[in-house]
C-alpha cells in the first residue's frame, strides 16, 4: 500500500509541475500582472504542499510530521485562496477588503482547527501516513473555501452564457474548475464511510493536480481570453491630453456610435471632472456606465486612453494602465500634431495589449 500512496503522490506533483511549466512558458514571459502571478502562486502552493507529503511519509518522526501536515494543509488552502483572489478579479474590478480578509482569514483558521483538533497519523514500520481532515473542525476553512468557489464559477457562467462570443468558455470552467472540485468533495464523501482507508489522502492531490493541469491548459488554449471571460472590446480611443485625436479603433461597427460618444464623454471628464468627481487622475481609472456599456477612461498625464467594453474587471484595468503607460513611455509627448509614428505605436500596442478581446 507504502508504493501505492507514493505512486499517487509523484503522479500528483509530476503533473502539479507540468502545470506550473506551461503557466512560466504562457505567462510570465511576456505578462507580469497580479493575476498572472497568482495561478503562478497557486500552483506552486499545491507543489509545495505536495513535496511536504512526501516528506512526512519517510519522516520517521509522529511530531515533526504533525507540524508538516499542519503545513501541507495550511500551503493547500492558501493555494485554494489565491486562486479565489484570481476569480475574484475575473469578476469585479476592485477585489474588496472584506474578500481579501476572509482570504487571509481562512489559512489562519486551518491552524487553530489542526491544533485544536490534531490529524490522526500512522506509523508503520517506518513509514507515516495522514487521514483526510474530515471532523467538522478542520473542515470548516476547506468547505466555506470550496462554497465561496462555487458562487465565483456560477457567477462567471452566468456572466458567460449571457454572452454569445464566450459561451464556449462554460465547458471549460464545468471540466477544468468545477468537476476536479466535486471529485475532491466526492473522496471526501466517500472517505467519511471508509474511515480506515489511507488512501482517500493522496487521491485528493491527485485531484486536485488534475484541477491545476486543466487549468493551465485552459490557459494555453485560450491565453489572454480566460482573464476577460465574459467581456468584449467594442473600441477604443486614444488622445492627447489637450484633445487631440492619435487614433479610434472600433471592433462592433453596430455599436460604432458608441466610439463616438466616448470621445465626448473623454471631454466632459476632462473639463468637468473634479466637479462630478470623476476626474481620472494621473494613474487612475475613470469609470463611467452606460446602458449595456462601460467606459474606462485612464490618463497618463499627457495621454487619455479610453476603452468601451460591455463589462469591467481588474484584469482590465490593469491592461489599460498598461497599454497607457507603455504608449506615453514610447511617443513621449504629443501636442498638436500627430504623425504616422504615434498612430503605428498606438496599433502595435492594442495589438499586443488588447487583440484578445477584440
Amino acid at each position: 500500500m507504502i508504493s501505492l500512496y507514493l505512486m499517487l503522490l509523484a503522479v500528483s506533483l509530476s503533473l502539479t509541475s507540468i502545470s506550473l511549466f506551461i503557466l512560466f512558458r504562457n505567462f510570465y514571459k511576456h505578462l507580469h500582472l497580479p493575476q498572472v502571478y497568482s495561478l503562478i502562486i497557486t500552483a506552486i502552493s499545491f507543489l509545495a504542499s505536495e513535496i511536504l507529503e512526501i516528506i512526512i511519509l519517510f519522516s520517521h518522526d509522529i511530531s515533526m510530521a504533525r507540524i508538516l501536515v499542519m503545513l501541507a494543509l495550511v500551503l493547500s488552502n492558501t493555494g485554494l485562496g489565491i486562486f479565489l483572489l484570481f476569480l475574484e478579479s475575473l469578476r469585479s474590478p476592485v477585489i474588496s477588503k472584506l474578500f481579501f480578509g476572509i482570504i487571509i482569514f481562512m489559512p489562519i483558521l486551518k491552524v487553530i482547527s489542526l491544533m485544536v483538533d490534531p490529524i490522526k497519523l500512522n506509523l508503520t514500520g517506518s513509514i507515516i501516513t495522514r487521514q483526510l481532515a474530515l471532523t467538522p473542525l478542520n473542515l470548516i476553512p476547506t468547505l466555506i473555501l470550496i462554497f465561496i468557489f462555487f458562487g465565483q464559477t456560477i457567477d462567471l457562467s452566468l456572466k458567460a452564457l449571457k454572452n454569445k462570443k464566450k459561451a464556449s468558455f462554460l465547458l471549460w470552467i464545468l471540466t477544468c474548475w468545477i468537476l476536479p472540485v466535486i471529485l475532491i468533495l466526492v473522496i471526501y464523501f466517500a472517505a467519511s464511510y471508509f474511515t480506515s482507508e489511507i488512501a482517500f489522502t493522496y487521491l485528493q492531490y491527485l485531484s486536485i493536480s488534475l484541477g491545476i493541469v486543466l487549468l493551465a491548459l485552459f490557459t494555453s488554449k485560450k491565453k489572454m481570453e480566460l482573464f476577460v471571460m465574459p467581456i468584449d472590446l467594442i473600441g477604443i480611443l486614444v488622445s492627447t491630453s489637450s484633445g487631440v485625436l492619435i487614433l479610434k479603433e472600433i471592433y462592433d461597427e453596430i455599436r460604432s456610435s458608441a466610439i463616438d460618444l466616448a470621445s465626448i464623454i473623454s471631454g466632459v471628464v476632462l473639463m468637468l471632472g473634479e466637479q462630478i468627481n470623476i476626474q481620472p487622475r494621473r494613474g487612475g481609472i475613470a469609470k463611467i456606465d452606460y446602458p449595456e456599456l462601460t467606459y474606462l477612461i485612464y490618463s497618463t498625464g499627457d495621454l487619455i486612453i479610453s476603452l468601451v467594453l460591455n463589462g469591467d474587471n481588474f484584469f482590465i484595468r490593469s491592461m489599460l494602465k498598461n497599454f497607457g503607460n507603455e504608449l506615453e513611455m514610447r511617443i513621449g509627448r504629443t501636442e498638436s500634431i500627430v504623425t504616422d509614428y504615434e498612430i503605428n505605436v498606438a496599433r502595435e500596442l492594442i495589438q499586443k495589449y488588447f487583440s484578445f478581446i477584440k
